[in-house]
């Protein structure tokens, strides 16, 4: 493991504490912003895999929010805070072109990386 992946741990629960606080009105929601720009900037994977489990959180628990206004300045927070870093990371993952692998030599793509193919390649 890295040092990243171990840094990303301590944030984990600070995104779920911030998200408990939001639910139980308890004026600790500024964990959760602490928690996301953390997993944010030291480990890009645990940020999308905690994503994913809070949204899940939030569909199943929706008729329990109270404080949305809370949650939606929150996220803003959080990506005002880190725009510094994943606006050039997408701007470098659209714009520019990539190498690709095939038939067992390297050949350069004509144009940028679509999102299709990040999740579907060809056989």
């Amino acid at each position: 493991m890295q040092l990243g992946e171990f840094v990303s741990f301590i944030f984990i629960p600070m995104v779920f504490l911030g998200l408990y606080s939001i639910f139980n009105n308890t004026g600790k929601h500024y964990w959760l912003t602490f928690g996301a720009i953390g997993l944010i900037l030291t480990h890009n994977m645990s940020a999308i895999i905690t994503a994913v489990f809070t949204v899940i959180y939030l569909i199943i628990n929706i008729n329990k929010l109270k404080e949305i206004k809370v949650l939606i300045i929150d996220l803003l927070f959080i990506l005002i805070i880190t725009s510094f870093f994943w606006i050039p990371m997408l701007e470098t993952k659209y714009i520019s072109n990539y190498q690709i692998y095939e038939a067992g030599n390297f050949e350069a793509s004509e144009n940028a990386l679509n999102i299709k193919s990040i999740f579907a390649t060809r056989t």
